[in-house]
């Protein structure tokens, strides 16, 4: 909503509408309508930032502390870093300690001293940055400091704020990320948060796109000279990045960020089609894969190994995934190949398989009209990553049992979508897809310390 003198403009102006797939375009649509000038690049506003512009001296202090040279040595241009996504696993270096050290290794040898940033999640808290410097050179880990954890709880390990007392901690350390993107003299970050927000303040950044992040129209636009899209943090350490997550024996299960993860789509098909039995192995190691993408196109590959019987036992396996799209794959490849499964999922195994697919497709009806049959797929998709599909699944599991629990009858089901698109990713970034339903909103890609005090994206 856009509210002039208390009135809303925004469908006489269509600023609820986008020409251009970009989220920027209905502010930058705004400005024109207001008569405001409009910056790109690395421009620097006409005014100071509402969220940088009041100056922060416990800010500045701290800022001065971790980018402050060693004795002796003169000052380097500080890199502010941050890898590890935020409120999404997969937009970051997920479980990747030893590539991050290699970048980080990289931006010093290019000579920066560097600052990382914790997240506040699991995945990128400071027992990971712990994780990465110890894989560091005594003489790299020198120019590498950390800044402060937002989740962190001990006091002792707390830094003291006294600016803005009315915030909780986490609110505070989040603060002082702001002012740290305005310090620093450069910015390198995976696709969220403080890739907008280095934008915004007209900073040099490098953004880089993992394995969840967000597609083209989330990206910053009118990038100048010094805002890059890389193929890497740093160019020196490319080919450790490129190397990493292959197919291997010994290699953890594939995780590619892009736009290798569109050559892996390409790929995978080619291995369940001509790869024989040998291709089982990769195969079946792909569909350990934390991203659901790649579950979603090795469960393809693996169906155009049908009817060999590995083939039928790994995609039975895939019925019980945590994602729709693969769940769905799954149970139409053995549906359309006519696998028998009838010792795995008993005599009425056609009609099982076919609830599997009407689950992900959200067709509640077809769903309830398979009555008792459809209760063990639905006590799985009560747990998957969509939270559509876990709401249905719980309100049809409800009416189902409703009769024989006295208790259930007497609770108020949620509404299930019954007319909905198929889950099924045919293109952008599944794990946005399926953990969140709605990406309507561009204030998503903003959020900071609002919600979870994490560096969320």
């Amino acid at each position: 909503m856009v509210a002039l003198n208390g009135y809303d403009i925004c469908s006489s102006r269509g600023l609820d509408q986008s020409s251009v797939q970009n989220i920027y375009e209905p502010g930058m649509r705004l400005l024109a309508e207001l008569g405001l000038p409009q910056r790109a690049g690395e421009e620097r506003p006409h005014t100071l930032s509402i969220l940088t512009g009041t100056k922060s001296e416990e800010c500045e202090k701290l800022w001065a502390t971790l980018a402050a040279a060693e004795p002796g040595e003169e000052r380097r241009p500080v890199a502010l870093v941050s890898l590890f996504g935020g409120s999404g696993m997969l937009k970051g270096f997920l479980q990747q300690e030893s590539v991050v050290a290699a970048q980080i290794a990289a931006l010093v040898d290019e000579g920066y001293r560097v600052v990382a940033l914790p997240i506040g999640q699991p995945w990128g808290r400071v027992s990971v940055m712990s994780s990465v410097l110890s894989r560091l050179d005594p003489d790299v880990r020198d120019q590498v400091r950390v800044a402060p954890d937002p989740a962190e709880t001990e006091a002792g390990a707390q830094v003291v704020f006294t600016e803005r007392p009315e915030l909780a901690y986490r609110d505070r350390v989040m603060r002082a990320f702001k002012y740290f993107a305005e310090y620093a003299d450069l910015i390198v970050t995976v696709e969220g948060w403080l890739a907008h927000f280095a934008y915004v303040l007209g900073r040099p950044f490098r953004l880089f796109l993992a394995a969840g992040s967000f597609g083209w129209e989330y990206h910053p636009r009118d990038r100048g000279a010094g805002q890059y899209l890389v193929s890497a943090p740093s160019p020196r350490a490319a080919r450790a990045l490129w190397s990493s997550a292959l197919f291997g024996e010994s290699d953890p299960p594939a995780l590619p960020h892009r736009p290798r993860r569109f050559l892996l789509e390409l790929a995978l098909p080619g291995l369940g089609r001509f790869g024989g039995a040998a291709a089982l192995g990769p195969l079946q190691r792909a569909m350990t894969s934390l991203d659901p993408e790649v579950r979603w196109w090795t469960a393809k590959a693996i169906g155009l190994a049908l009817p060999a019987e590995p083939a039928k036992k790994a995609l039975l396996g895939a019925l019980a995934d945590r994602s729709p799209g693969v769940m769905r794959e799954a149970a139409d490849a053995l549906l359309q190949h006519g696998a028998d499964c009838s010792r795995e999922l008993g005599a009425r195994y056609g009609e099982v398989l076919r609830v599997h697919a009407d689950i992900a497709q959200r067709n509640w009806p077809a769903v309830a009209r398979a009555g008792e049959v459809a209760l063990p797929a639905l006590f799985k998709a009560a747990e998957c990553e969509n939270d559509d599909i876990k709401q249905g699944a719980k309100d049809l599991m409800r009416g189902i049992l409703a009769p024989f629990v006295a208790k259930l009858a007497q609770t108020e089901p949620h509404t299930a979508a019954e007319d909905v698109p198929d889950p099924r990713p045919r293109s952008g970034n599944p794990a946005a897809q399926e953990t969140s339903p709605s990406r309507s909103s561009n204030a998503r890609q903003f959020e900071t310390s609002s919600k979870g005090g994490s560096a969320s994206s």
